[in-house]
């Protein structure tokens, strides 16, 4: 072989982990910069939902408000300070790299459990409350449009304040700037 080709051969083999690492540290920059951007609206988008929040959220949690405001005022704060530090170098590999939160403690489980099973228990009174306000309605209606409402506002509840219950299939790094994206958009879209 030439040397011609040899010196080809070699500007071949040296520009494609080049340019491997060229790729992975563009992708750190921009999951950085989608990281940064959710959270911020996270952060900020919380406080102000909790304050339309926090009425309903007495009525239907009673004593255990304080326990779902702390949920919902940490919401996102592990995954957005562990992402911030596993993205803080561009220059690391993180191609394959995956991240996850940490399961919730037992002891932390069961109070957002039993708090949950309070909530339910409450709510079909309290929403069927609310709905006979509303002239015109049938009982049977009100029933199960309060059963209805409160089946989706606990799914919601169980979604966003016991997860994660238990430890789960870690997430690629790469892929965590959109879920919290959809967090933010959840929470900049509740009323």
């Amino acid at each position: 072989m030439s040397s011609a080709k040899w010196a080809v051969a070699g500007a071949i083999a040296l520009s494609v982990p080049a340019i491997a690492y060229a790729w992975n540290v563009s992708r750190n920059v921009s999951a950085r910069a989608r990281v940064d951007g959710a959270c911020e609206r996270i952060e900020s988008t919380r406080t102000t939902r909790w304050a339309v929040l926090e009425e309903p959220a007495r009525s239907l949690f009673e004593d255990d408000v304080e326990l779902v405001r702390g949920l919902f005022l940490t919401m996102g704060d592990t995954p957005c300070a562990g992402l911030r530090e596993a993205l803080a170098s561009p220059w690391a590999w993180n191609a394959g790299r995956t991240w996850d939160d940490p399961p919730m403690s037992q002891d932390r489980l069961a109070q957002i459990t039993a708090a949950a099973e309070r909530a339910r228990a409450r709510c079909p009174a309290l929403m069927g409350s609310a709905l006979s306000a509303i002239p015109g309605q049938d009982a049977a209606a009100i029933d199960a449009a309060a059963v209805s409402a409160c089946d989706t506002m606990m799914a919601d509840f169980d979604a966003y304040a016991a997860a994660p219950r238990e430890a789960s299939e870690p997430t690629a790094l790469w892929a965590w700037p959109e879920r919290l994206e959809s967090l933010a958009d959840a929470l900049e879209l509740t009323p």
